[in-house]
């Protein structure tokens, strides 16, 4: 009986009122407080990982704009980001073309890291795919035009570490869980 009420109330926000009127008739009525609250946190709980996780990856995204376009810093006039440099490619290509090389690069990491947070926002299950595709493109453009970060490439050495923690956790450890993002343990 248990496992077929499971399979019959799948739980998610949209759902939460339909599946409370299907269990008052199989919970006892002193159960029943106990149960929705259980249900209410999980859903809570379930919304604010996606959101916190897809958000972070939204954000990091947006991060990689100081690689596309040129900043400067107000109070010391310096460059922020990429000076349009690469350790390999400078010597070998034109400028323009090398410019424009980092331009898809980094442009690239930006959009599949946006992507990957909107898919998980969106509950789709391909999300990893995107998230790990964007860190091994972020992961290459920093190995590429890494001397031309200014005005101190060490400044940006989170970008690299984030991108080679995605790349551990996601397909090697495959953590986060997909359950733990996307669905309810009774699900």
């Amino acid at each position: 009986m248990k496992s077929q009420m499971k399979k019959r109330l799948s739980v998610d926000v949209l759902s939460f009122d339909n599946a409370c009127r299907l269990w008052e008739n199989h919970i006892p009525s002193m159960e029943k407080s106990y149960y929705v609250q259980v249900i209410r946190l999980s859903l809570v709980s379930l919304t604010i990982r996606r959101l916190i996780l897809g958000l972070l990856l939204i954000a990091h995204g947006w991060v990689h704009v100081i690689f596309q376009f040129e900043f400067i810093n107000t109070d010391t006039g310096e460059h922020i980001g990429w000076n349009g440099t690469s350790w390999l490619l400078t010597n070998v290509l034109d400028d323009q073309i090398v410019l424009l090389i980092g331009r898809i690069f980094w442009g690239a990491a930006m959009v599949l890291f946006i992507l990957a947070g909107i898919a998980v926002l969106m509950k789709h299950r391909n999300w990893r795919y995107m998230a790990v595709s964007a860190a091994a493109v972020s992961l290459s453009s920093f190995i590429l035009f890494w001397n031309g970060l200014v005005p101190y490439p060490l400044l940006y050495v989170l970008g690299p570490t984030v991108a080679v923690g995605i790349l551990i956790a996601l397909p090697i450890l495959r953590w986060p869980p997909d359950s733990w993002i996307f669905k309810t343990k009774g699900e």
